[in-house]
């Protein structure tokens, strides 16, 4: 069976939705047009491999904890400009493309925990000047770009790896 998230659209009154732990694949890219308040988003436990959002001007927290996107891409949460926390953590994410979070400047909570991230550039965190929170234990980081934090400097940063290179 299908689920088409895509019926949800025409709710404009939602301001929390939960679709965690449904089979769900694919997000299209109209999926919430019309849900002009929703602020609470919870994709997690799904098979989501690909995500495009139009604008959610409202949306704040969106989880996507447990779904199967390996990659970030760039400006890949562009239309999301009053997120303030946001969970990508247990999906095996390897690359951050620089400047994927370049609009979020709300962003307070980033969780990246337990994912296989190898590299943090000086511009994976990009745009992130209000980052409170970044959790980054559970990951293979090798390498840190020493400039990464430029904008940061007040995050509680969480690592846990021995083999770190600043």
């Amino acid at each position: 069976p299908e689920l088409y998230i895509s019926a949800l659209a025409k709710c404009r009154f939602l301001l929390l939705l939960d679709l965690s732990w449904n089979q769900i694949r694919f997000v299209p890219n109209n999926s919430f047009t019309k849900a002009t308040i929703l602020k609470i988003l919870q994709l997690a436990f799904n098979w989501i491999d690909n995500l495009q959002f139009t604008k959610l001007d409202s949306l704040e927290y969106l989880n996507l904890t447990c779904n199967r996107l390996f990659i970030v891409r760039k400006y890949f949460f562009s239309n999301l400009t009053s997120i303030k926390i946001l969970s990508l953590s247990n999906m095996n994410i390897s690359s951050i493309a620089d400047y994927s979070f370049a609009n979020q400047a709300k962003l307070h909570s980033l969780y990246l925990h337990n994912n296989s991230l190898h590299i943090i550039t000086k511009y994976t965190l990009y745009g992130l000047n209000n980052l409170n929170i970044l959790q980054l234990q559970g990951n293979d980081i090798k390498k840190i770009d020493q400039k990464f934090a430029i904008g940061i400097q007040n995050s509680n940063i969480m690592i846990s790896t021995s083999s770190v290179v600043f």
